[in-house]
């Protein structure tokens, strides 16, 4: 009986956040102030207090209903703030900063009208920026579908990375970016780290756990990891070794010393799109490169994940996670979290 009342409760709850959501769109749309206190850190929707129960079905309840809560207060500040996206563009997309203190939409573009971008807002009002394809398109042709969309905000809450896809297909690179731009936050200072857009060259892209690296392959045959230093803004070129088919799913270790990442290769006698891929170590400090794993095909390969300490790496293959030893090659199980 008392699971009973609490689906009931839960059921006229969700159903009066969703009459409440549609309201928002009218014009007696809540205040920020009815949304963040007076202070600078915003203060979150909290869903309800419900009574403890174990039962599955309950359990499966509340965590839809903390999931709605926690959309409703997304989609009430950006009610609140309107529409970011000039017209004639769309929004494709929107989302809010972390740190509550950005507001960033991916403006779809109209083709002939204007170009896709994204539109960062301070919660505050204060500050506005926005990354257009076409600043950096390049002369080439583009079209609504090559948008300009978050990959990363920095943990420091300084900077926003951003990316654009190629819209292109294909079947053998790692990685499908085409851009990559640092925007600071504080002063709108934008920064092409990665330009490749109308070369047919796509990158795999990733951030070292410390944020002081940005690492990058380009599918461009030349077979180079490219490794950025944020604080510095200077780069590192390593030339990599036993590919010839692209690489990527680059990891740096916590320390900056070392990085893992796949190697991808045809076999000596080429049969269409089967390749073969290596797990592979460099020593950042001297410079070598170690093959911990190969002949693997490709769609088999285990991708690395996280740097557990500094001799055991975690691997993902399909739903298996794997523990690899970087000092012996050896792959155990791994207890999933």
């Amino acid at each position: 009986m008392k699971i009973i009342f609490q689906i009931l409760f839960i059921t006229l709850l969700l159903s009066a956040c969703s009459n409440a959501s549609v309201q928002s769109a009218t014009p007696h749309i809540v205040s920020p102030t009815a949304i963040f206190s007076n202070t600078d850190t915003p203060q979150p929707i909290r869903a309800p207090t419900l009574l403890a129960t174990e039962t599955p079905l309950a359990k499966k309840i509340i965590a839809i209903t903390e999931t709605r809560v926690a959309e409703l207060s997304v989609e009430a500040t950006l009610a609140t703030f309107g529409t970011i996206c000039q017209s004639p563009a769309n929004t494709y997309s929107a989302k809010i900063s972390p740190d509550d203190r950005w507001i960033v939409m991916e403006c779809e573009g109209v083709d002939g009208g204007v170009d896709p971008y994204l539109q960062v807002v301070s919660i505050q009002g204060d500050k506005k920026w926005s990354i257009h394809y076409a600043d950096y398109a390049k002369g080439t042709y583009y079209d609504r579908r090559n948008t300009i969309r978050v990959a990363r905000w920095s943990a420091d809450g300084k900077y926003l990375y951003a990316t654009s896809e190629d819209t292109g297909s294909g079947c053998c690179w790692i990685g499908w970016d085409v851009l990559l731009i640092r925007l600071n936050l504080e002063d709108g200072q934008q920064t092409a780290i990665a330009n490749y857009i109308g070369e047919g060259t796509e990158m795999n892209i990733s951030l070292s756990p410390s944020e002081r690296y940005l690492l990058y392959i380009p599918q461009d045959g030349k077979n180079n990891l490219y490794i950025w230093d944020t604080k510095d803004s200077k780069q590192r070129v390593i030339k990599l070794e036993d590919t010839r088919a692209g690489a990527g799913h680059t990891l740096m270790s916590n320390d900056d010393q070392k990085v893992i990442l796949v190697l991808r290769d045809y076999p000596k006698e080429f049969q269409g799109d089967l390749t073969f891929s290596s797990l592979v170590l460099i020593d950042l400090k001297s410079g070598s490169q170690r093959i911990l794993l190969s002949g693997i095909e490709y769609h088999e390969t285990p991708i690395p994940v996280s740097w557990m300490d500094n001799d055991h790496v975690l691997l993902q293959k399909n739903n298996e996670l794997l523990l690899l030893n970087i000092n012996t090659g050896e792959l155990t199980e791994a207890e999933k979290p």
